[in-house]
């Protein structure tokens, strides 16, 4: 048994072409100082499949070989409201594991930051 054969549910996160560039680009500033052009050119073939092991085709394969809910965003929400999205399907789950992970997590007291 793979362990991607576990998962009880799997989050997919996928942006505009503009909006995910923008964001690589800023993390690429705060992480060195300036952003690669030949970098960024690579990244933008990501929708295109041309990228050998990074890009949509092999990632919308993949999911489409899980057993599990797979909840998808294609939009930038807020990150409350993917929170409360993910918690509210993760609770509607038949799953025991993800529900008690779940109700644990909402009693701890955490500050969750994606960026």
């Amino acid at each position: 048994m793979e362990l991607e054969d576990s998962f009880d549910l799997v989050i997919f996160l996928s942006l505009s072409l503009n909006l995910r560039l923008q964001r690589i680009e800023a993390q690429e500033i705060v992480l060195f100082g300036d952003a690669n052009p030949a970098f960024l050119a690579w990244a933008a073939q990501y929708d295109k499949g041309k990228l050998p092991r990074c890009n949509r085709v092999r990632h919308e394969d993949w999911l489409a070989g899980r057993q599990c809910c797979i909840l998808r965003f294609k939009s930038d929400e807020g990150v409350e409201q993917r929170i409360e999205q993910i918690i509210e399907r993760a609770t509607r789950t038949t799953w025991p594991t993800m529900q008690s992970a779940v109700f644990r997590a909402k009693d701890r007291p955490s500050r969750i930051e994606l960026r």
